[in-house]
C-alpha cells in the first residue's frame, strides 16, 4: 500500500495503517444498522433485483444491483484486502 513515503513520515506508517483500517471498519459498522432495519418488502425487492441478473453478470453488475450499504461494505473490505 505504501509506495512512496517521505522520510519524515516513515515512523508513522503503522499509525496510518491503523487509522485506515479503523476507518474501513467504521464505514462497515455504520451500514449494519441500516441493513438490519430493512423491511421484509425491501429485502424482497433487493433479492428480486439480484435474481434478475443473468448468470454471466460481472462482479460490477452484481454490485450495482445491490443497495449502497452493501456496496460500501464490499468496497471497504476490498480496500482492506
Amino acid at each position: 500500500m505504501h509506495h512512496a513515503v517521505a522520510a519524515a513520515l516513515e515512523d508513522r506508517v503503522a499509525e496510518f495503517d491503523d487509522m485506515y483500517i479503523a476507518e474501513c471498519f467504521e464505514i462497515i459498522n455504520r451500514q449494519k444498522p441500516v441493513i438490519a432495519a430493512r423491511t421484509a418488502e425491501e429485502k424482497a425487492e433487493i433479492q428480486a433485483r439480484i435474481e434478475k441478473l443473468p448468470a454471466s453478470a460481472s462482479v460490477i453488475m452484481q454490485l450495482a444491483a445491490r443497495p449502497v450499504q452493501e456496496r460500501r461494505i464490499t468496497r471497504s473490505l476490498f480496500l482492506l484486502k
